[in-house]
C-alpha cells in the first residue's frame, strides 16, 4: 500500500515503484495517485497490472481480523512490466553512490552494543538492535520479540543501521495518514562495527540521493558492504 514518503525514497534512484494501491483520499497531500502523476513515478501498481504480474496469496489473519493481504510477484515479472509501461527503462539507472569501507577487524570490535527506540507509544513498536561481534552484524527485535522474516524464518539483520529523524505531520485529510519531510537535512545516528556515529542526513531535492555525514562536518560516512537498514523516526 503506497505512501508518498516511500515514493520519495524511490525517486532517489529513480526506481520502479511496485505497490498494491495506496492512500487515495481525494484532495489530500497523501494521495498517491496525484503524487505519482506529478513526480512522473514509474509505478507498477497491482491495481493496473493485475494477474499478469501479481498473484494474490490470501490474507494473514488474527482471529477474525485481517492483518495483511498477500500478493506475490517476481523480479523478472516486474522488470517485464516496467519495460512494457516505461520503454527503455529496464536497466540500472545512473544514481549517486555511497562510500564504503573495509570492516573493522575482530580485535577492534566491542563485545556488545545494544540500542533501542520507539516509533509510537505502544510497546509493539519498540525496536531493539543487538550487535553480534563475531559476524559484525546487528540483529533486530520488535515488540520484545525476535523479528523474523516470514519467508526464511531467519532473524532480520543488517551490517549498518541508521536511525534518521524527519519532521512528521498529519496529512490533514480526516484520516490517520502521515507525511514526512524527506528533503533538506536532519539528525541521524549511524551504527556499524559495534560503534555509534553522530550524523546528519542531507538530501537537497527529491532527485538527489540521501547521504550521511559526520555531524558538524562535510565528511561523508563510509559504510560496511552489505545490508543497510534505515529507520525513520519523527523528529
Amino acid at each position: 500500500s503506497a505512501r508518498v514518503y516511500y515514493i520519495d525514497w524511490a525517486l532517489e534512484f529513480p526506481a520502479y515503484y511496485a505497490h498494491v494501491g495506496g492512500a487515495a483520499t481525494a484532495g489530500s497531500p497523501a494521495n498517491i495517485n496525484t503524487y505519482i502523476s506529478a513526480n512522473k513515478v514509474m509505478a507498477l501498481n497491482q491495481f493496473r497490472l493485475g494477474a499478469s504480474t501479481y498473484t494474490f496469496g490470501g490474507n494473514v489473519m488474527l482471529g477474525s481480523t485481517v492483518l495483511s493481504h498477500i500478493n506475490y510477484t517476481s523480479t523478472e515479472k516486474l522488470w517485464q512490466a516496467g519495460e512494457a509501461l516505461y520503454p527503455a527503462t529496464n536497466q540500472l539507472p545512473d544514481f549517486a553512490t555511497w562510500k564504503f569501507k573495509t570492516e573493522a577487524p575482530y580485535a577492534e570490535r566491542p563485545e556488545a552494543q545494544n540500542f533501542s527506540f520507539n516509533f509510537w507509544t505502544s510497546p509493539a513498536y519498540l525496536v531493539e538492535w543487538q550487535y553480534d561481534r563475531v559476524e559484525n552484524v546487528y540483529r533486530r527485535f520488535q515488540g520484545g520479540a525476535v523479528h523474523v522474516d516470514q519467508a526464511t524464518q531467519q532473524q532480520l539483520r543488517a551490517k549498518n543501521v541508521i536511525v534518521a529523524k524527519m519532521v512528521e505531520r498529519s496529512a490533514g485529510d480526516g484520516t490517520a495518514h502521515r507525511l514526512y519531510t524527506t528533503t533538506g537535512s536532519g539528525d541521524a545516528e549511524v551504527y556499524l562495527d559495534g560503534g555509534q556515529i553522530a550524523a546528519t542526513w542531507k538530501r537537497p531535492a527529491l532527485s538527489n540521493r540521501m547521504k550521511f555525514y559526520k555531524r558538524g562536518t562535510d565528511e561523508e560516512i563510509a559504510f560496511n558492504r552489505g545490508l543497510t537498514w534505515i529507520e525513520i523516526i519523527p523528529k
